[in-house]
């Protein structure tokens, strides 16, 4: 479930979201909203201003995104860790696994702010434990992963590449392992992590461009075909899992590049353009077939097709989730009151 890397020279980050569906929007996320996370009592919520805009790909709902870029270059995205273990929701920010992720590209410009204010900001796991993979303009790139409730960082200034397992484990594994000799969903994940950084430590990450980077994203994606490499959601064998997004962020020049399994031709947002365009929030579908620049074919958010994303992604994992929640998070967006512009 997914892989990230960072190539820090030519700032350029990858993303491949590999899972059992693939529906989703993109999302515009102005600056100038003030927000607030939900919480249960006697918890208290966090509350923060959007200091930087930002396009954000989604799956759970505006507000929770996957991975995402904001105007000042910070960009960030999320995969499954399964060593991750989180603490527990009353000792953290009360923000959740997910909005962890939107809060650093409201709040933060470079992996250094997002370090010097971690404190304040520790997730709690909602459903599953995640780990991060963050990158900024100034070359420098960060993983966070939580081990017995404690955050673990790693910075990095060449590249970085992050699976679904704790980086250090990781790391420690001497080679990955044969298409044979594949037995557990860690063999799966090793075996991405290594080929890929045998790639960019032979190649020239430092001169790469997006249609370089959108080639590795496809040598470790699963397509389920013999010749690739095969995905095998083994506590799930009734439900295959593929690459269904990949996504190349071109941090330098500040555009979002992206291709989906049922529509491979890749689609371009330009983040400047984005700002000057949408005061609100404005969101797009992923199954898209335009190509080329999208920027423009956003439409404003609207609570129904929110809602909508919310019960395809939600309901076949969690099918006793109550109408009521569903309404609250549908919702949820539309409670933040606008601010006026500042500048950045």
């Amino acid at each position: 479930m997914c892989t990230t890397f960072a190539v820090n020279g030519s700032r350029l980050f990858g993303q491949n979201y590999d899972f059992y569906f693939g529906h989703g929007y993109l999302f515009f996320n102005p600056r100038g909203l003030q927000k607030f996370t939900l919480t249960k009592p006697p918890q208290q919520p966090l509350t923060w201003r959007s200091r930087y805009s930002s396009i954000t790909f989604n799956q759970f709902g505006c507000e929770f995104p996957i991975g995402g870029m904001n105007e000042a270059g910070l960009t960030a995205a999320i995969m499954f860790d399964e060593d991750g273990s989180f603490p527990p929701r009353e000792a953290g920010s009360s923000l959740n696994e997910l909005q962890w992720l939107q809060y650093q590209l409201d709040n933060f410009a470079t992996v250094a702010e997002v370090k010097e204010h971690l404190v304040r900001s520790i997730p709690y796991a909602e459903f599953m434990p995640l780990h991060y993979s963050l990158a900024d303009r100034n070359g420098r790139s960060l993983t966070v992963e939580f081990t017995d409730g404690k955050p673990v960082l790693h910075e990095f200034g060449t590249f970085h590449v992050l699976t679904n397992n704790n980086l250090e484990k990781t790391i420690a594994v001497p080679q990955a392992k044969s298409e044979e000799e594949i037995t557990e969903e860690r063999d799966i994940s090793v075996k991405r992590f290594k080929i890929l950084t045998d790639i960019l430590t032979h190649a020239r990450p430092d001169e790469a461009d997006v249609g370089q980077a959108f080639g590795w994203l496809d040598k470790i994606s699963f397509k389920n075909k013999p010749h690739e490499i095969g995905y095998r959601w083994f506590s799930r064998s009734d439900a295959p899992s593929y690459t269904f997004w990949s996504i190349v962020y071109d941090i330098k020049n500040l555009t979002v590049h992206f291709k989906t399994l049922g529509h491979p031709a890749v689609k371009t947002i330009a983040l400047c353009d984005a700002a000057a365009l949408y005061r609100g929030t404005a969101m797009l579908d992923m199954d898209t077939a335009q190509t080329g620049d999208v920027t423009a074919s956003f439409v404003p958010f609207d609570t129904a097709l929110n809602r909508l994303l919310i019960e395809r992604s939600y309901l076949p994992m969690v099918p006793d989730l109550s109408e009521a929640f569903i309404d609250l998070l549908s919702t949820y967006p539309t409670k933040f009151a606008q601010t006026p512009p500042a500048s950045v």
